[in-house]
């Protein structure tokens, strides 16, 4: 038997932990069912082995991306091996690659906008979001330096159409305490754990006037008493 064929080398992107392997020239004499490519990590020998199979382009090339989610985000050498599937059910191999995966570093960008003295609120925007670890929360935790941590609340920041992160801070979930704020960021990862990202500081006032008890006071099960009418009996 013979065969023809090209493995690229793997295309990696670390802010997402991925990698594409792409075969070309694929032809052999017994035909091509499946194109099978069996990935493992060096990390603890063959224990994430998966068989991944190719999926066929437009222009005949086979394509594979490969998520180190999928494979305990194992770091370091990864083995890519090859095998078709004939048309008469046998499979043969035909090479193999390697190449080196690395996870990027947690990253993130803090902007603090629409800082209302009026309102007492102010926005927390994290953009550029990056982790080779996933991202499952953005966590955002929050408190004035008037007394320490004593008003500290962790936000989580809800995503957005465009990528990036929001979440409001309102004053008066912070006792209303005025001047400085700090913010720090927070991914927690897929795998559940949290990591810090960076950090940063803004000044936040109130208006006198907006400074105020607030509450609702609701009525319910309110009952109608009507008047009780008596026949006397003869």
């Amino acid at each position: 038997m013979t065969g023809v064929q090209t493995c690229a080398l793997p295309i990696y992107n670390p802010a997402t932990g991925t990698f594409d392997v792409l075969v070309s020239g694929v032809s052999s004499p017994e035909g091509v069912r499946e194109v099978l490519l069996p990935t493992w990590s060096s990390a603890e020998g063959q224990d994430d082995l998966i068989w991944y199979r190719g999926v066929s382009q437009a222009d005949g090339v086979y394509k594979l991306t490969v998520k180190a989610s999928d494979h305990k985000y194992s770091t370091g050498e990864y083995h890519v091996h090859l095998y078709y599937v004939g048309d008469n059910g046998r499979m043969v191999g035909v090479g193999g690659t390697k190449t080196t995966v690395s996870l990027a570093a947690p990253k993130g960008k803090l902007t603090i906008q629409n800082n209302n003295q009026q309102t007492g609120t102010f926005e927390v925007v994290v953009s550029e979001v990056e982790n080779g670890y996933g991202i499952k929360e953005v966590k955002l935790p929050t408190w004035s330096s008037a007394k320490g941590q004593d008003d500290l609340i962790w936000y989580t920041a809800a995503k957005q159409a465009d990528g990036t992160y929001k979440a409001q801070v309102n004053l008066r979930d912070h006792k209303y305490s005025t001047g400085e704020y700090n913010i720090h960021l927070y991914y927690v990862q897929d795998d559940g754990r949290m990591v810090g990202v960076g950090g940063t500081k803004t000044i936040a006032n109130i208006d006198a006037e907006n400074i105020k008890p607030i509450g609702k006071i609701t009525i319910q099960n309110k009952f109608v008493v009507g008047r009780a009418s008596c026949r006397e009996r003869v």
